[in-house]
């Protein structure tokens, strides 16, 4: 999906976001017309928004290209598996028609809390409507997650949960780059790329 159309959507739903306030203040009202006098009414309809954006991003976080194991180069299939100690290095294979791929990762089959995974995302280059010499084009450029065992895991689920530690997602660029994993622990690391 094109950038222009995740604007028209995003736009889309303010506008939805806006009416739905709108309706709430007005069923708020008294017959008369006038505003109520006691304002709580209408701070708890407020209140429910940001859970509504929660929702909604939730909801637009599922669209998008997802990166996939077959865009990496000597990959054999799923789940990776990393040996302590010796980084898993492999690169990204430039997208044709996508500027920006999700990659989300997760650590599977181990219940030891020492078991996690560093991962490391170094882009080729950066996409052309980020400035690079921006504070956030170094992030961007060098992107770094870990993943650990420890905390809640949510096997369950499809996507990763915030509280999920074992779970992570980073951005991959169109021009592709150059991805490594770490396993830290005694035993190697099983990871998922969803």
């Amino acid at each position: 999906m094109d950038k222009s159309r995740i604007l028209i959507i995003v736009i889309l739903i303010v506008i939805a976001l806006l009416f739905a306030v709108g309706v709430g203040a007005g069923f708020l009202r008294k017959d008369d017309g006038s505003a109520p006098k006691d304002e709580s009414g209408i701070k708890s309809a407020l209140q429910e928004v940001p859970e509504l954006i929660t929702g909604l991003g939730s909801l637009l976080d599922g669209m998008g290209a997802k990166l996939k194991a077959e865009d990496l180069t000597d990959v054999q299939g799923q789940p990776l598996v990393v040996q302590p100690g010796i980084a898993l290095v492999t690169h990204v294979r430039a997208s044709e028609g996508d500027d920006y791929r999700k990659a989300v990762f997760r650590v599977i089959g181990s219940n030891d809390a020492s078991v996690g995974v560093e991962v490391r995302y170094q882009a080729d280059c950066l996409p052309p409507d980020v400035d690079p010499n921006s504070n956030s084009a170094k992030d961007m450029k060098d992107q770094k997650l870990k993943l650990s065992n420890a905390g809640t895991r949510l096997q369950s689920e499809k996507e990763c949960n915030e509280e999920d530690k074992a779970c992570g997602k980073l951005m991959v660029f169109k021009c592709g780059g150059t991805l490594s994993l770490t396993c830290i622990g005694p035993s190697p690391c099983k990871v998922e790329l969803r």
